[in-house]
């Protein structure tokens, strides 16, 4: 990990995830020092699975679930692979704080505690503007913005038929997905599964959060040329149709990252 004389107090506000953001979050740590690590809960599990069975059914459901329980077993076997952010606050010896919501009363003390620079968030509720107002959030987004806000953009992206797709790093405003460009990155979508792109795209979240946190963010801050502005909501049942109808694939939900070697940086 490459030191920084006055390096960003970098704190982590996220809801619990087992296949994708711990792994990246392990990543960013090894370049950058964490402050702390906060866990709010995810939505209620009800609606996650009404959203779920409309946009990937039955069969890849079954497969989430298998990865989930996969995921849990290998992060408790392997020291150096990382499905739970849990586990890489224990293993980097950063501060843990489980709250109620992002904009409940302990949300806000413990931000207040631990004076982050940066607020590096995976959430899907709304960041109230009084919050915004006294914090500088950032958010990672699985496509090329200001196209495809809004949720699932490889879904969207892969279903259009896009020669590229992208994960953007921005700034977060009161809009959803609207907030100031400061990283972004794309790759082929040619031969990319849904699962797979996520995969290769949570990889480059890393280097981009590193890149923006040493102000080496884009020049202008203003999307590709050419990048029109749009949003989707949750796929519907016909959706999952139709991206089946294409050829497109959802593929295997679980992958076995490289094992991510952490030292203790200093805050």
């Amino acid at each position: 990990m490459i030191e920084e004389r006055n390096p960003k107090r970098v704190v982590v506000l996220a809801e619990p995830e087992h296949l994708f953001l711990p792994n990246c979050v392990a990543e960013l740590a090894k370049r950058h020092p964490l402050v702390a690590i906060i866990e709010v809960p995810p939505p209620p599990l009800r609606l996650t699975l009404e959203r779920a069975w409309n946009a990937f059914g039955p069969a890849t459901m079954t497969t989430m679930l298998a990865a989930e329980a996969l995921s849990r077993i290998v992060d408790r076997v392997s020291a150096n692979r990382f499905y739970s952010l849990q586990k890489v606050a224990r293993r980097l010896e950063i501060p843990h704080q489980k709250v109620s919501g992002v904009r409940a009363a302990d949300c806000v003390e413990a931000l207040r505690r631990y004076r982050p620079d940066v607020v590096f968030t995976q959430v899907s509720q709304r960041v109230q503007p009084d919050l915004l107002a006294h914090w500088t959030f950032w958010n990672k987004h699985c496509s090329l913005l200001p196209a495809y806000a809004g949720v699932l953009p490889v879904f969207w992206t892969l279903l259009d038929g896009h020669e590229e797709l992208g994960v953007t790093i921005h700034q977060m405003d009161e809009e959803f997905d609207r907030g100031p460009i400061l990283q972004q990155k794309s790759i082929p979508a040619d031969g990319q599964s849904f699962f797979g792109a996520y995969q290769a795209l949570y990889d480059e979240v890393a280097p981009l959060v590193d890149r923006a946190l040493r102000s080496d963010g884009l020049p202008s801050r203003k999307p590709r040329p050419g990048i029109e502005p749009s949003y989707r909501g949750f796929p519907t049942a016909a959706d999952r149709a139709a991206f089946k109808g294409t050829g497109r694939r959802f593929g295997i939900p679980f992958r076995l990252h490289p094992p991510v070697t952490l030292q203790r940086g200093s805050d």
